[in-house]
């Protein structure tokens, strides 16, 4: 008998694990990736003016990608812990991708409820909060085609109702859009939310309209308006979209970024020009796609002031 026919077994058994571990337990090992950045300098003579001359210290929390189907349990015993010990950050973001499908709307409507921000709470809006199924399976088949197409069997979600929902909440839902907000301290900040370029064009004149010179934060679903928002300047970027590659391998990272950045920049955090950019792993994936290795579920909290950049991740 071939010695293969020995191995076969062990083989099979080894592959049976690797699913379960990669369709079961991964995708519910979740966690927060705790970062610190050194305080953002200056370069600019308007805008912001406080003592310092620099960017404020800020505490940021960033979720994205949650995917809500109406089966979130998980997911929301992890969020509901993860709001309880922040306590009150200055900013929440949520950063597309909020709701799969219709059913999911409910447990959105939940996580905002549960949602306390002392500067403020924002959201842009990601494909899957618009479609499902086969229109969006139709994008990723032409990952560089990045056409608003949509055909006449598009199964939309409740958009509309997620934007009130959010609104009624207070998350400020910014579709190529900004808002200033002030600070106590003195001075302001402009927070820019894009359209997801990944299934829609973005006004980025429209976005950028206004603010000028004072320090911006972006957010974004794909990071794949990367280029732009370098070009056009901003303190901090948030996006999502990539879900980390979710199955990474050592040494090559990620294998399926569905963006333009690349594999080295399908998570973590980067500058560019004067940008730092911050892309975390998200929390969920679409139906029939839950499948993660090496790039557990997270939740990003950022603290900006730190003395030197440092990360670590909390299991909750």
């Amino acid at each position: 008998m071939h010695p293969f026919f020995f191995l076969l077994p062990p083989l099979v058994l080894l592959g049976a694990l690797l699913f379960v571990w990669m369709a079961v337990l991964e995708p519910r090992r979740f966690r927060v990736w705790d970062v610190t950045i050194p305080r953002l300098p200056r370069d600019r003579e308007e805008g912001l003016s406080v003592p310092s001359g620099r960017f404020p210290e800020l505490k940021i929390l960033h979720i994205s990608d949650t995917h809500f189907s109406g089966r979130d349990r998980k997911k929301m015993e992890f969020l509901r812990a993860v709001l309880d010990d922040a306590g009150v950050p200055d900013f929440v973001f949520l950063t597309g991708d909020i709701m799969d499908t219709p059913p999911g709307l409910a447990t959105c409507m939940e996580l905002a409820a549960m949602i306390e921000a002392r500067l403020g709470a924002f959201a842009v809006l990601g494909g899957h909060d618009f479609y499902r199924f086969g229109e969006l399976w139709r994008k990723y088949l032409s990952i560089y085609k990045n056409e608003p197409v949509q055909s006449r069997r598009s199964k939309p979600n409740p958009v509309a109702a997620l934007r009130n929902g959010f609104s009624e909440h207070g998350v400020v839902v910014l579709e190529d859009a900004n808002r200033f907000v002030h600070l106590p301290e003195g001075g302001r900040i402009a927070v820019i939310g894009l359209n997801d370029t990944f299934f829609f064009h973005c006004d980025y004149e429209k976005a950028w309209r206004g603010v000028g010179c004072t320090p911006a934060i972006v957010l974004a679903h794909s990071p794949d308006v990367l280029p732009e928002v370098d070009a056009r300047g901003a303190e901090l970027a948030f996006f999502g979209h990539t879900h980390g590659g979710q199955i990474r391998l050592p040494l090559k990272g990620a294998i399926v970024t569905r963006s333009k950045v690349g594999a080295c920049r399908a998570r973590g955090v980067f500058r560019q020009g004067r940008t730092v950019f911050s892309i975390n792993q998200g929390l969920g994936a679409s139906r029939g796609t839950h499948i993660r290795l090496l790039c557990p579920p997270e939740v990003t909290m950022m603290r900006v002031g730190g003395k030197e950049f440092t990360q670590h991740y909390v299991t909750v």
